[in-house]
């Protein structure tokens, strides 16, 4: 998906120069020609493939991206539906956006805690408990939680004090 996205701001780069570069005898609102408009266009989907490639290459979870790309794929959404309304979008640019549709899915499924990146279904880690005690006074020790038992064939258990594991 990052290839295909990045390939597709290149393409846009590249018809824009083929069709003469910067034209700016018409200006939109704002002072911004369409060739300066097709330009952002590129430049973020050059962006947002980039940002795929670099997730899908760290193989880590990529919960950093996940703000930006849920505001641009909102926004995204609600200005097509709104050119959709207007008849102002053709069905290929419309399609061309899914790109963007299908990696902010991946990204937000690798971002999801159960979905454990590089090992077993379920976590390959214990549960990590916190737990706030109020009625210690500053003299006492806190009771550590024990540590799970690894040895169980069966996967992982926890020892319980006064209790034999296994």
């Amino acid at each position: 998906v990052g290839a295909a996205q990045l390939f597709l701001g290149m393409v846009q780069v590249a018809a824009l120069g083929a069709a003469g570069g910067h034209l700016h005898d018409a200006v939109a609102a704002g002072g911004a020609s369409p060739n300066h408009l097709w330009h952002e266009s590129a430049a973020w989907n050059v962006g947002v493939g980039a940002g795929f490639l670099w997730v899908a290459a760290r193989r880590t979870r990529p919960a950093g991206i996940v703000p930006i790309l849920t505001a641009f794929v909102a926004m995204l959404v609600l200005l097509s539906a709104g050119d959709v309304v207007a008849g102002r979008v053709e069905a290929l640019r419309l399609a061309s956006h899914g790109l963007v549709l299908a990696g902010y899915l991946i990204v937000v499924t690798l971002t999801r805690p159960a979905f454990v990146l590089g090992g077993p279904p379920g976590g390959s880690r214990p549960a990590v408990r916190w737990r706030a005690r109020f009625d210690a006074t500053p003299d006492e020790a806190p009771t550590p939680l024990a540590a799970p038992d690894r040895s169980h064939p069966g996967g992982l258990t926890a020892r319980h004090p006064g209790r034999r594991a296994g």
